[in-house]
């Protein structure tokens, strides 16, 4: 089974990539065929996804802040080590980025 793993800013908001993640992940993980995790960046533990997320679906909380630009450049840092740690504990085999900027930051992780 494939190990896909989706990040996003903060899969608590409601907003369109929020609603298009959560609706890729039920309909990935229906199949059978894929463990779907989501990684939310600046979401904090305990907090709940706005759309219905199915139940198989993991979320990793980063609770990462994203107050001023030395805040957030610290940030990247944790987000490519917490990132790589998840990666490499769940065997994940395809990180999927929903914005410019993460994708950006995940090329920088080893393969």
């Amino acid at each position: 089974m494939n190990n896909i793993a989706i990040i996003v800013g903060n899969i608590t908001n409601h907003a369109g990539t929020e609603r298009a993640v959560t609706n890729l992940a039920n309909l990935l993980v229906k199949t059978n065929k894929y463990n779907i995790s989501i990684i939310s960046m600046y979401s904090k533990n305990g907090e709940k996804c706005f759309f219905d997320l199915s139940s198989s679906v993991n979320i990793f909380h980063l609770n990462l802040s994203n107050k001023n630009k030395l805040i957030r450049i610290f940030g990247y840092l944790l987000f490519l080590i917490n990132v790589n740690r998840i990666k490499n504990e769940k065997e994940i085999d395809c990180l999927i980025g929903t914005t410019h900027a993460i994708n950006s930051l995940i090329v920088l992780l080893e393969s």
